[in-house]
């Protein structure tokens, strides 16, 4: 009876594990990119979960603007400025849940979604 108990506990597990959502793809489906009819320019909002939120004005420019409008790290999600990369990096708060793999970087070069920050430090 053990075993079979601790078969179905193993099997819900793996389930759990196979179905989750990695954190590149909830940021992508977080995504949305508009061009101001005004300024022309390009400007996206990511909403990543239910603890962030991240705007970028004018993706593109030299001088776009990256904020952070709800970012919680004792939430789902929270993200971060790195310096080096030139990229956000949106990472996993203590309530993002089990079984989620991996981070995203979001590049204001692009308005894109990456895996790795490498890649994201490359975009044009």
């Amino acid at each position: 009876m053990k075993l079979l108990s601790l078969m179905f506990l193993l099997l819900a597990l793996v389930t759990n594990a196979m179905s989750a959502e990695s954190v590149y793809d909830i940021a992508r489906k977080g995504a949305k990119c508009e061009r101001d009819q005004r300024t022309k320019l390009l400007d996206c909002e990511y909403r990543i979960g239910k603890d962030l939120l991240i705007s970028i004005a004018g993706v593109g420019l030299p001088m776009a603007g990256i904020s952070f409008l709800k970012s919680d790290a004792k939430g789902d999600f929270y993200g971060a400025f790195a310096m080096w990369s030139g990229c956000v990096n949106v990472m996993q708060g203590e309530r993002s849940g089990i079984g989620m793999v991996g981070s995203a970087f979001i590049s204001p070069m692009n308005g894109k979604v990456y895996l790795s920050w490498v890649d994201c430090k490359d975009a044009e």
